[in-house]
């Protein structure tokens, strides 16, 4: 993984650049806030921060349990 960090600035400035130019301003936060998303879920795997396809099945479980589902 890539660890030289870049400035969040430049980062956002590098990906607007690449998007159409026609592009409206609810596109380009649409495209700003998705990369920060993606980034942050990276960040969140590499922390060990996530849940076992087993873990999300048994809270599942229990969310449709306590709204009254099952």
């Amino acid at each position: 993984m890539n660890t030289v960090k870049i400035p969040a600035k430049l980062e956002a400035i590098h990906l607007i650049e690449k998007l159409p130019d026609d592009y409206s301003m609810d596109e380009i936060m649409g495209e700003l806030y998705f990369k920060q998303q993606v980034k942050q879920g990276l960040q969140d795997v590499e922390g060990g921060r996530v849940y076992s396809h087993e873990q999300i099945k048994n809270m599942v479980v229990k969310w449709r349990k306590s709204s009254g589902r099952i």
